[in-house]
């Protein structure tokens, strides 16, 4: 099994603009600020929007697993997170669910469970939604997610069977 305690999960999602383009460049810019090596990346999902405003578009989704590096903090990551959102012209005062240039969304941070309102991880609807878990994971699929006793894998294959669960697919196109 993969220990969670390694890894740092980050959904990105985005739904205006040029979203693949945003993954790409938010990906890139986030591994160039966490110095990271070792990065796993899902691929790209299109999903229909999930409590969002009508006639919201689709959004591409995917996340990114980054080994953690022992002076690393949840903080000083979901700081980045928030540095990056802004830099692509993200601000939070749209309202909760609204569409977005960029969405950066930090799901675990190792085992730590903290719900502190400024840094709760790992994220509370992160596994209440295919369109985080299926990216999830292919990239670590035996992960037992914090505080549970399952892996990625078998929360993905209950979301799957799930018929109230928004429809996803791979992209078209990848990284």
């Amino acid at each position: 099994m993969t220990q969670a305690s390694d890894w740092a999960l980050v959904a990105l999602g985005a739904n205006l603009g040029d979203p693949w383009l945003q993954l790409r460049e938010a990906r890139a810019e986030l591994e160039s600020r966490l110095g990271a090596t070792g990065v796993r990346a899902s691929s790209i999902w299109s999903s229909r929007p999930v409590d969002c405003p009508p006639a919201s578009p689709d959004f591409l989704n995917a996340v990114l697993a980054f080994p953690i590096t022992a002076s690393a903090s949840a903080r000083e990551l979901l700081s980045n997170l928030q540095d990056v959102e802004r830099a692509f012209g993200r601000y939070r005062s749209a309202g909760r669910n609204a569409p977005r240039t960029l969405d950066l969304d930090l799901l675990l941070f190792g085992d730590l469970i903290r719900s502190d309102p400024d840094c709760m991880v790992p994220h509370p609807r992160a596994l209440q939604r295919r369109f985080v878990v299926e990216p999830a994971t292919e990239v670590l699929p035996e992960l037992i997610w914090p505080g549970t006793s399952d892996s990625l894998a078998v929360w993905c294959a209950s979301l799957r069977d799930d018929p109230a669960q928004s429809e996803i697919a791979r992209a078209p196109r990848q990284w």
